[in-house]
């Protein structure tokens, strides 16, 4: 993936959406039914997994390791670059990310799930967490729990952006 390094040179922000909605899986049909229900029953895990690695991958590259000092003919610094050698559940990668890191050290994660799981996710990893279009007392109250599963994992939810989906007809 080339994002890290555009955005580095084009000074922007790139954002992943994590989508874990048992629609979308079922609406891609990605295998034999008993298959679309282990993937469902998983998703959170997966989706655990997933940004747990891509953490890891972000992190692999410390401070101060592109050097980019062209006269010396010197790209980055070796020793402050390492592999991470993730052996998960449904993943394995030894890393490290294998383009520059970007200014922020990663993407902006946005997140959509408002059920328990998905609430679980946001807090513990969302930089902003979408809400479907429902009353303002209703988004208020959602956002009043999701403090609560910011409480459990110990993050301030004054750090998640929450935007509501609006329809236009």
């Amino acid at each position: 993936i080339e994002s890290p390094a555009r955005e580095l040179l084009l000074e922007l922000r790139v954002a992943i959406g994590i989508c874990c909605a048992v629609e979308v899986i079922r609406r891609h049909g990605i295998g034999p039914q008993r298959a679309i229900q282990a993937v469902s029953r998983e998703r959170y895990e997966r989706a655990h997994e997933f940004i747990e690695v891509c953490g890891k991958l972000w992190k692999s590259w410390e401070e101060g390791a592109l050097v980019m000092d062209r006269g010396a003919g010197i790209f980055g610094d070796p020793a402050k670059v390492h592999r991470i050698e993730h052996a998960g559940r449904f993943s394995n990668s030894r890393g490290p990310l294998n383009v520059v890191p970007s200014p922020q050290n990663g993407p902006a994660i946005l997140q959509a799930g408002t059920s328990p799981k998905g609430r679980t996710f946001a807090a513990r990893y969302a930089d902003g967490w979408n809400v479907p279009f429902v009353s303002p007392e209703t988004v208020a109250h959602k956002r009043n729990v999701l403090a609560d599963h910011c409480a459990s994992v110990g993050r301030d939810p004054a750090e998640i952006r929450t935007a509501v989906n609006v329809g236009l007809c």
